[in-house]
């Protein structure tokens, strides 16, 4: 299968959010009959996705690297090794239990 990691930036700036998803080999076809071939795809196209960082499935987590919240340290330094922590964390589990037949 294909495991897909997918960063969206805030429009203000400051933050980001990391999605993860898995899809099959062979890509994934949209509810509207549009193929998505594995090497075009991304967490975005996958209905079912995850939020780093998030409690549960369908909730929210900004990693922020803004001085919104810091209160010393480098803030992409602090940005980065949360996203890190949570890849160990969150991320190998899930991708862990999809099965990609």
């Amino acid at each position: 299968g294909v495991h897909l990691l997918t960063f969206q930036f805030d429009k203000g700036g400051g933050g980001f959010v990391v999605e993860i998803a898995s899809c099959p080999v062979a890509g994934v076809t949209m509810p509207w009959g549009k193929h998505i071939p594995p090497e075009k795809v991304t967490a975005l196209n996958v209905n079912s996705r995850f939020r780093l960082g998030a409690p549960d499935k369908g909730s929210d987590h900004w990693f922020r690297y803004d001085q919104e919240g810091l209160s010393f340290g480098d803030p992409y330094q602090q940005a980065a090794s949360e996203v890190l922590s949570y890849l160990e964390a969150q991320a190998e589990s899930y991708w862990s239990g999809f099965d990609m037949t």
